[in-house]
């Protein structure tokens, strides 16, 4: 019989066999997406994955992606698009979404240069506006939440030049978002759908209870 000793000195033993530069690997080799909590705000609303699947891909506990879909997390934090980052495929997330025992490949992102950053960030702060008058002339359906998510602006930005009262509103010209890349055609057409889908839906809620009323007979 072994002893206590006996078991501590050969777990030691095989512990100090292992390279100490494979065990350092050994302890990353999980990738997980760069943005965890706004990836996983996108993978709840745009994907079909498991809680599983996602809190795993974000780092993150399963109650706490289900809080997320809920609505009790993360309230406000504007969607982050890990396709976009070239973090994950499109074509991954359709093979996880059919098979939850699977898990999302994830590659290592690649840093960019710090002024080549900044500059890129200012350029699509200045054009934001612009897209937001450019959706609220086009698709004036658009919910003041939905262009927030759409380009990732704030829900100030939207009300204020909503009502023409933003600083910089003589300034600001309606440009295409898709055009400046802040999304994609498919993106907004998916809003659009959203939109006509909830509507289509409480007529028919409307018809129903209207049907239910008419249907009623006062009590003798």
């Amino acid at each position: 019989m072994m002893t206590d000793s006996n078991t501590k000195r050969n777990d030691r033993d095989l512990k100090e066999s292992v390279p100490r530069k494979n065990r350092r690997r050994s302890s990353l080799r999980r990738e997980h997406l760069q943005y965890p909590e706004p990836s996983a705000v996108w993978l709840v609303m745009n994907t079909a994955l498991s809680f599983e699947q996602i809190a795993g891909a974000c780092n993150m506990h399963q109650l706490d992606v289900q809080a997320i879909a809920d609505g009790e997390r993360a309230n406000g934090i504007i969607p982050c698009n890990p396709i976009t980052t070239g973090e994950i495929t499109k074509e991954d997330i359709i093979k996880c979404s059919q098979d939850p025992s699977l898990q999302l490949s994830i590659k290592s992102y690649k840093k960019r240069s710090v002024s080549k950053r900044v500059s890129a960030s200012k350029s699509k702060r200045q054009a934001k506006p612009d897209a937001v008058l450019w959706l609220l002339k086009n698709y004036p359906e658009l919910s003041t939440s939905q262009i927030v998510n759409l380009i990732g602006t704030t829900p100030k930005i939207v009300n204020t030049i909503q009502n023409s009262t933003h600083k910089n509103f003589t300034k600001i010209k309606p440009r295409d978002p898709v055009l400046m890349k802040l999304c994609t055609e498919e993106d907004i057409q998916n809003l659009i759908m959203q939109v006509k889908i909830a509507e289509e839906g409480e007529r028919k809620i409307h018809k129903i209870i209207s049907n239910i009323n008419n249907q009623k007979t006062p009590y003798k």
